[in-house]
């Protein structure tokens, strides 16, 4: 597939002013138009070149050679550079259409099948988390919370502690009060 990139890349190279007045010249010549001066073909040619550079030289001298035989434009006038161009792109669209599809297919990200050994260490981190997920809910929030061996379990037992203490003092206060009351 590169390689027909490359031809076609090869194939699209713009053409030389010199080989657009040559063909054109031919057309203009051989069909009729308009009786001009010397300086005006001049300027004329340079027209043409000026509109048709970005197509390639084949394809330019294809579509005079069209006009000249008849297959292309009403067979008496010659054609105008917009005529011209515009055949270039009915020829040219199917090839950069293909040259489209072929940079599709070349730049579309390639995805590896996991083998049986990752699928299966993916399944079992998979039910892992679903067991895990399953023992949370059970629990209730308190539950998430307070997973034995977890850093929540150790602040919950010493919250909890805590929390005696701090009962107990206040019992202790209690009492101490009403002995001296």
């Amino acid at each position: 597939m590169k390689a027909r990139v490359a031809e076609i890349d090869s194939g699209l190279g713009r053409a030389s002013e010199a080989s657009i007045r040559r063909a054109v010249g031919l057309v203009k010549g051989l069909m009729a138009s308009p009786a001009i001066g010397e300086t005006t073909v001049d300027e004329i040619l340079s027209g043409y070149a000026l509109v048709l550079a970005p197509y390639p030289q084949p394809v330019i001298e294809d579509v005079c050679r069209r006009y000249l035989d008849g297959r292309l434009g009403n067979r008496v006038y010659a054609p105008t550079p917009a005529e011209i161009a515009h055949e270039c792109r009915e020829i040219l669209a199917p090839i950069y259409a293909e040259r489209a599809r072929i940079a599709l297919i070349l730049d579309a990200e390639v995805y590896e099948t996991p083998s049986p050994e990752q699928q299966a260490e993916v399944q079992a981190a998979y039910l892992a988390f679903v067991a895990e997920t399953n023992a949370r809910a059970e629990g209730g929030f308190s539950g998430a919370k307070a997973v034995e061996g977890s850093q929540a379990h150790a602040d919950r037992l010493r919250a909890q502690s805590d929390l005696s203490e701090a009962k107990a003092r206040a019992e202790a206060q209690s009492q101490t009060r009403e002995d001296v009351a």
